[in-house]
């Protein structure tokens, strides 16, 4: 995958001069709480890590969601003495909350940060059902990719972007994929789900063009992670071309808040994407 410059975002490739993201607003940066799910591993992971340092969106602290517990203590403790040989103050706080059911999974998060000013929002959890012909996919494991793909990030920003508006601030960064941008045979429901949130986050951006809040979606290629031993998708050509997948998953995430900070519609990694 070729390396990008951290200055430029690769929608700017694609957005014609008049729909151009709007400029980070001058007034400071968030200065609340992020909220970032799927932060058990993979990318959720190095974004928490990247959004502990970030220099342009600060915050109080984050709050890890995930349902693995453990793992999400470990980034804690991870996440504050990086903070702390950096010259940050970054609190952390762990939630452990299950969205394949979104309505209880989003009501566990919510009922642990009432006390919090939520200016972040980070939507990076997902999954596919396994890698198969769509009449051979479980209709439960269907279901489930929708309730964490779709419901969960719809009902978490719900619930949270009213506050950032009448606070006058804040971000959401949506996390899709570059199959939001083409069909995924064996994997249809998956990209479909993308596909949503892709246009879902297009549509808001609409909406809040005129507030001090934004929203970015983020279409990464394939990421080398624990992703493909989920959905059983390890042996498509994409998994096993060379160059086909990003490794560095730090560089990624901050690239991801780069152009969150700078009010970025969408982005994604690399040219060849």
């Amino acid at each position: 995958v070729s390396d990008w410059s951290s200055d430029v975002c690769s929608s700017d490739l694609f957005h014609k001069k008049n729909m151009a993201a709007p400029l980070v607003s001058s007034q400071s940066a968030p200065q609340g709480w992020a909220v970032i799910t799927g932060a058990s591993g993979g990318l959720g992971a190095a974004l928490a890590r990247a959004l502990a340092v970030h220099r342009r969106l600060h915050v109080a602290g984050l709050v890890l969601v995930a349902r693995r517990k453990d793992r999400l203590e470990r980034l804690a403790s991870e996440i504050e003495v990086l903070a702390q040989n950096s010259g940050h103050q970054c609190a952390v706080r762990v939630v452990e909350a299950d969205l394949s059911v979104a309505s209880s999974g989003v009501s566990s998060i919510l009922d642990s940060i009432r006390d919090l000013e939520v200016d972040i929002l980070v939507n990076c959890a997902g999954l596919a059902a396994s890698c198969s012909n769509f009449e051979d996919a479980s209709t439960d494991a269907l279901n489930m990719e929708l309730e964490v793909n779709v419901r969960a990030p719809l009902l978490l920003t719900r619930a949270l972007l009213p506050g950032m508006l009448q606070r006058g601030r804040g971000r959401v960064l949506n996390i899709a994929s570059i199959a939001a941008t083409i069909p995924a045979p064996f994997m249809a429901t998956y990209g479909a789900s993308k596909a949503w949130i892709y246009s879902w986050s297009m549509a808001l951006t609409k909406e809040l063009q005129n507030t001090p809040v934004t929203v970015t979606c983020y279409c990464p290629g394939h990421l080398a992670t624990e992703f493909d031993n989920a959905a059983s998708s390890g042996d498509r050509l994409i998994c096993r071309m060379p160059g086909m997948s990003e490794h560095d998953l730090d560089k990624v995430a901050k690239h991801a808040l780069n152009c969150t900070a700078r009010g970025k519609r969408w982005a994604t990694n690399g040219t060849m994407n």
